[in-house]
């Protein structure tokens, strides 16, 4: 199983730290062989990469565009195929087996904080770009598969 992990990150303190919790009670709960992934957004969409603990690394997409699978993998670095059309091995480094990188996952998520790109006043909502993170996920988890047609 794939488990991906899309965190509004736009949300008061109290409702982050409560999504932490929760989170980290999942993880615990989650199968070790299962594979998963991280990404967060606020006014712009942040994919996690999972593969290094020491010094963590996270992917930007813009908040005001929409990206097609073919896009996510491109900017993720993992867009190259080999003549059997299999997607080379940098996907591991955003969706990893629980068992791998769960340390790394807890750490992301203990220093997680609110957006830093806020709305631009207190009587606005928070920017969100649910669509962009929605979109970036499919192609996260598409990416890696080779295309059938």
């Amino acid at each position: 199983p794939v488990f991906l992990l899309v965190l509004d990150i736009a949300v008061i303190e109290e409702e982050l730290e409560q999504a932490r919790d929760s989170l980290q009670q999942s993880l615990a709960m989650m199968p070790q062989n299962a594979l998963v992934g991280f990404i967060t957004f606020g006014a712009n969409c942040y994919v996690h990469e999972l593969a290094s603990s020491q010094m963590p690394h996270s992917f930007a997409f813009r908040g005001t565009k929409e990206y097609s699978a073919q896009q996510v993998s491109y900017q993720l670095g993992f867009g190259q195929q080999n003549q059997r059309g299999v997607v080379n091995t940098m996907a591991r480094r955003f969706l990893m087996p629980v068992a791998d990188c769960e340390f790394t996952l807890m750490s992301l998520l203990d220093d997680l904080s609110r957006d830093a790109w806020p709305s631009t006043g207190s009587d606005r909502r928070p920017l969100r770009c649910t669509g962009t993170a929605i979109s970036v996920a499919l192609g996260l988890v598409e990416a890696p598969q080779p295309q059938s047609s």
